[in-house]
């Protein structure tokens, strides 16, 4: 009797942990932030805001085409800047932040976020209604062209913004 109430109980169990591991929680609005229907490529200017299906938002408020003590970065690279404001209209906390921005040149070479180009560090998150601004800091290769800033509100969502930067 009692391993058929465990069998029974079993396919919830499962579709649950399934749902945690999804990053999904009771009451979330699920997915982490977009839905396949969205999935693709939006592209939009500096100063518009790119707004993910669950309300992060986030604006490109300036391009820095050189930052820093470019002393510091490997040979044939060069720092690069964008300022940019975020903002949580989510219900859920915003968590890692920072890993979820690239840049892309017209080369497809991808440069993740540089710590070494001396930018200070953004927030690590946002409670639901929290903003804040943050200088995002990229070691590009020196004279790319084409760079455009890429962000991708979840690794879960296919969901990607671009904003070219010049």
């Amino acid at each position: 009797m009692r391993q058929s109430r465990l069998m029974t109980l079993a396919p919830l169990i499962m579709v649950a942990i399934a749902g945690f591991a999804c990053g999904e929680s009771p009451g979330s609005s699920g997915g982490g932030g977009g839905t396949a229907a969205t999935a693709g490529p939006q592209t939009a200017a500096i100063g518009s805001p790119l707004v993910s299906n669950d309300g992060k938002t986030v604006t490109v408020t300036k391009f820095e085409p050189t930052y820093g003590d470019n002393a510091l970065t490997d040979a044939g690279k060069q720092c690069i800047a964008v300022d940019v404001t975020l903002e949580n209209k989510s219900k859920d906390e915003w968590n890692g932040i920072n890993i979820n921005f690239s840049v892309l040149d017209a080369n497809g070479v991808k440069s993740d976020l540089a710590f070494g180009c001396g930018a200070p560090a953004g927030p690590d998150a946002l409670t639901p209604g929290g903003h804040a601004t943050s200088l995002l800091s990229f070691e590009v290769t020196k004279g790319a062209t084409g760079l455009k800033l890429t962000w991708q509100p979840s690794l879960l969502d296919k969901t990607t913004f671009t904003v070219p930067l010049a």
